[in-house]
């Protein structure tokens, strides 16, 4: 049995502490947030004890585990705690704010004989799994030309202070970078070029990537935070023997659209209700790997690479030039 404590109680904690309960061998001992009454919220329902700071939870010795969905500037603090206390640990994307935060982070999981996973939500996706499965069985030859897109509402909040959340790019593309390395192999070279910087709009943000991978294929990569409507994925790669290609709008049995009144918005499910959900997978694979009984769905090592990519493209934007991978700051 896996006993996780979960750091950061909102909408994406509630996801994992909901995921926690239909998953084998795994139950939720501590809820530990800033914020009392939603840590209680959370912890509650699954009969976890509900704490207002993480040191609480890191201290107690029955605890395998820790789930860290806190806002992203507070992700190396809460991860480098987590390990320094012995626990393994599951982070939300990204694994921290830049590269050498996560170089630190990696190097004391490894230091420490721990497990540190990162939350890349493709990877659980069963039409990117499929994808990559037949990319690599040869389906398409050599891959020439990869497009990849994700559109969705800007998230607001604090997501508006790119100093804090790193703006679109780290936020949102940095999914689609780590299915490029997962998929496709290395990246060589980015040129992005976004809003940030160019206009004082603090609920809007976009940005366009281009990049050469080591094998020569071209990729481009779409992130917005401009778009109203349905969460839109899109995934194309071209070879010289075919073609995949995957709408998340155009693969759904059943589309669900409804009134949420407390935003003043409309609420979708962006996901089919019948198979399980990526952050699910994930998760769930994570406590098969601390069981022994599978691999770490992402290693520390592949949220850094995704990192640094996502770094490069931010300093291609600054610059206004392409950015070579191994001259990254």
């Amino acid at each position: 049995m896996v006993r996780f404590g979960l750091i950061g109680a909102g909408n994406v904690g509630c996801a994992h502490a909901e995921s926690i309960r239909h998953i084998p061998n795994a139950s939720l001992a501590v809820v530990a947030d800033t914020h009392p009454g939603s840590a209680e919220k959370v912890a509650t329902p699954m009969q976890a004890q509900a704490v207002g700071d993480a040191q609480t939870l890191l201290e107690r010795d029955d605890i395998d585990a820790v789930i860290i969905a806190a806002p992203t500037p507070f992700h190396f603090f809460h991860v480098r705690n987590a390990l320094e206390a012995g626990k393994h640990v599951y982070v939300e994307t990204p694994l921290a704010r830049d590269a050498k935060e996560g170089e630190e982070l990696v190097k004391l999981a490894n230091q420490k004989g721990l497990t540190l996973t990162v939350g890349h939500s493709l990877r659980g996706y069963r039409e990117y799994q499929m994808m990559r499965d037949r990319i690599a069985a040869g389906a398409i030859g050599a891959p020439g030309v990869v497009r990849l897109s994700r559109r969705t509402p800007h998230p607001r909040g604090w997501y508006s202070n790119v100093a804090s959340s790193g703006g679109v790019v780290l936020d949102a593309m940095i999914h689609e970078l780590d299915f490029l390395t997962w998929c496709f192999g290395p990246v060589e070279r980015v040129f992005c070029r976004g809003m940030h910087g160019r206009a004082d709009i603090k609920q809007l943000d976009y940005a366009l990537a281009v990049l050469r991978l080591s094998s020569g294929a071209i990729v481009h990569v779409e992130s917005s935070w401009c778009h109203y409507g349905q969460f839109c994925l899109q995934a194309e790669a071209a070879g010289d023997k075919g073609l995949l290609r995957y709408d998340n709008q155009n693969a759904w049995a059943l589309q669900i659209s409804l009134i949420d009144f407390k935003s003043s918005g409309r609420s979708f499910f962006s996901e089919s209700p019948v198979i399980k959900p990526a952050h699910f997978d994930l998760l769930e694979r994570f406590v098969q790997c601390l069981e022994g009984a599978g691999d770490n769905p992402c290693t520390g090592d592949e949220g850094l690479e995704a990192l640094r990519l996502a770094d490069a493209a931010a300093q291609s934007m600054e610059q206004k030039a392409p950015v070579h991978l191994n001259a990254v700051a």
